[in-house]
């Protein structure tokens, strides 16, 4: 202040300081909010950027669907939401994938072996697919089983075990009963932990139950009543693949579907509502109904944009800036493919258009 390094301050004032960011790269970067100390019951609404879990290269902004965990207390294992007659909880024990020191460890009592610890969820009575995800870390054991059951009975299941060690799945997902189409994932988050996944279809039951298994070396040993392994962020959604993680207190929360937008002078004092061209790069994560890649305007029905339906058409709409009205393209042969990178490019000016993908 006023030219000095050092000042004596007087209690009020000061100057205002916002956006501290430290980067482990030779040029500045963009800006990243660190989310860490939102509220922990609500979903995380600003721009997420995704990376691949193993080159850690950038994948681009995420992008999701509406989606509900459905499990409540999704950190406090603690909780009388979870069932755990014969686990120990000790509460906040060591530092979670978010940087608090929020996780817990899940330890089998002495003399017990193959117990949960376990939340039910009521459901429509009909076959729904979810995906079940936690995220795990190996304390004095290695190895968790994620396991639904439906209707409270162990004859209708999804299971899964992975070793937390060698970050692979020990026993591959499988279903019993009335359960069908069961996949599971375990994905490198940071400092030893990982975010294991079982996707699965029920059958008509009108519940379903998430139960964590403490286990070491791939399978259910006897506890001692201290060893055990570290968990946090336990989520339960209606979906084929699990998305990012929805924090839960008292009760079931709900993000929106992610809409990203730039509007105002930020777009109109560049944009070309007369011709320009338009290109994309996604991996579609297979959701259904019509998925817009690129938009112009506020009504996808009468702008400019590239996108796909359910029926994996390529569409290229272009009334605002003429009188055509260019609808359907179907392509690429083949249809499109989830979990595969595509790029979709097209070009228009008034009442002309084309539009091509990588395939």
């Amino acid at each position: 202040v006023a030219g000095s390094v050092t000042t004596t301050g007087d209690g009020t004032s000061g100057i205002y300081i916002f956006g501290a960011q430290l980067s482990d790269s030779a040029s500045l970067d963009p800006y990243v909010l660190n989310a860490a100390a939102a509220p922990t019951a609500a979903a995380y609404y600003g721009a997420r950027f995704d990376y691949d879990p193993v080159i850690l290269q950038p994948k681009g902004l995420l992008i999701e669907e509406q989606r509900s965990n459905l499990i409540l207390r999704s950190e406090e294992f603690n909780e009388t939401s979870w069932i755990k007659p014969n686990v120990t909880v000790t509460q906040n024990t060591t530092t979670s994938p978010d940087g608090t020191v929020d996780a817990d460890k899940l330890a089998v009592n002495s003399g017990q072996s193959g117990v949960p610890v376990e939340q039910a969820v009521a459901k429509a009575a009909s076959a729904i697919q979810y995906t079940a995800s936690v995220y795990a870390k190996a304390s004095e054991w290695d190895s968790i089983g994620l396991y639904v059951l439906g209707g409270g009975s162990f004859s209708n299941r999804a299971t899964v075990i992975f070793n937390l060690a060698t970050g692979l799945i020990s026993t591959a997902a499988t279903v019993a009963g009335t359960f069908s189409g069961a996949s599971a994932t375990i994905t490198p988050v940071n400092n030893g932990w990982y975010r294991l996944t079982l996707t699965f279809t029920t059958g008509t039951e009108a519940s379903v139950a998430m139960q964590l298994y403490p286990a070491n070396n791939g399978s259910f040993s006897t506890g001692n009543g201290t060893s055990g392994i570290f968990a946090w962020g336990a989520q339960l959604e209606a979906g084929a693949f699990a998305t990012s993680y929805i924090p839960t207190a008292a009760s079931q929360v709900t993000r929106a579907a992610d809409n990203a937008t730039i509007q105002g002078s930020n777009f109109y004092s560049w944009i070309n509502s007369n011709e320009g061209s338009m290109v994309t790069n996604f991996d579609w994560l297979g959701a259904s109904g019509f998925d817009t890649m690129f938009a112009i305007g506020t009504d996808a029905n009468n702008n400019t944009f590239l996108g796909l339906n359910s029926s994996n058409v390529q569409r290229m709409v272009n009334t605002y800036v003429g009188t055509t009205d260019m609808n359907s393209i179907v392509a690429p042969a083949g249809g499109i493919t989830a979990n595969t990178y595509y790029k979709l490019a097209g070009s228009y000016k008034i009442n002309d258009y084309a539009v091509v993908s990588n395939n």
